[in-house]
């Protein structure tokens, strides 16, 4: 039985993980500048973290193109995060709440310094 492609759900990982990595991202930046006795053994661990996420993202987005998926409109407010993206011709629009991929990158965050890389 082969599995069908679901663009959709393809396309709110690459949005999960581009959150959180814009997150990580900022809090790299404050944690290299704050004396902070902790900060040196958890920046190694959120700079794996970083590199893992970049390294997915990468591959999504390669799944997307190899199946004809293309994004072609991002908009993100305080609230939602609209994308639309082309797929077998169609236009397709989607709204998520800002608040729900936060929490989903939250749980993401915590899986990756559990060590699971396959999320």
């Amino acid at each position: 039985m082969s599995e069908t492609f679901d663009a959709l759900a393809v396309v709110k990982q690459v949005l999960v993980k581009h959150l959180l990595r814009q997150q990580i991202e900022r809090d790299l930046a404050r944690l290299s500048q704050v004396p902070l006795l902790l900060a040196r053994p958890l920046l190694p661990h959120l700079e794996s973290v970083h590199a893992a996420l970049l390294q997915a993202i990468g591959t999504h987005k390669r799944q997307l193109r190899q199946q004809g998926v293309r994004i072609v409109e991002q908009e993100k407010n305080s609230l939602e995060f609209r994308i639309a993206y082309v797929e077998r011709g169609y236009r397709v629009q989607h709204c998520f709440l800002l608040a729900t991929l936060q929490a989903e990158s939250h749980l993401l965050l915590t899986a990756y310094l559990q060590g699971d890389r396959d999320v």
